[in-house]
């Protein structure tokens, strides 16, 4: 074999294996990229799952409210908060305003209805009932909005 033949051998190989690593930083940047989808994916799951369950916690204590459950709807209102949270700090693309909205209207009536219970009064229901109906009703709106986003990004 000649060094002529050779050469060419060796530019051949060069060429060969500048190919073979595009090819593979092509699959691994194609690795990352359904690598962060499918984490995305799996956020926008979890951060659905957790609204829904804060939406029918805050429809369930209402019905606790009406019943004069007044500890166990205490408890529940720290669930709700935790859940909106969680949500809230997801980095999801969850309305920021409705989820803030609630969590400090949430911790207002808590504080009122404790203060309430602590004086040995009986809360104002149909105010804390009615701001609870509001609540949901607006987070509600953001689950549906977040659904109806989600199957369009599966359409699309």
């Amino acid at each position: 074999m000649n060094w002529e033949m050779l050469g060419r051998v060796a530019d051949f190989a060069g060429i060969v294996g500048v190919g073979v690593s595009a090819l593979a930083a092509w699959k691994a940047a194609s690795a990352a990229k359904a690598a962060r989808a499918a984490r995305d994916a799996i956020r926008r799951s979890n951060s659905l799952t957790d609204l829904s369950d804060a939406v029918d916690l805050m429809r369930q204590v209402v019905s606790l409210q009406q019943n004069a459950r007044w500890t166990a709807a205490l408890g529940s209102y720290a669930q709700v908060r935790r859940l909106l949270i969680r949500v809230r700090e997801s980095g999801s693309n969850v309305a920021r305003t409705p989820l803030q909205t609630a969590i400090r209207q949430l911790g207002k009536t808590e504080a009122l209805i404790e203060e309430s219970l602590h004086s040995s009064q009986t809360p104002d229901l149909p105010t804390v009932n009615a701001t609870m109906r509001l609540l949901a009703d607006k987070l509600e709106s953001e689950l549906v909005r977040l659904r109806k986003a989600v199957v369009e990004e599966h359409r699309g």
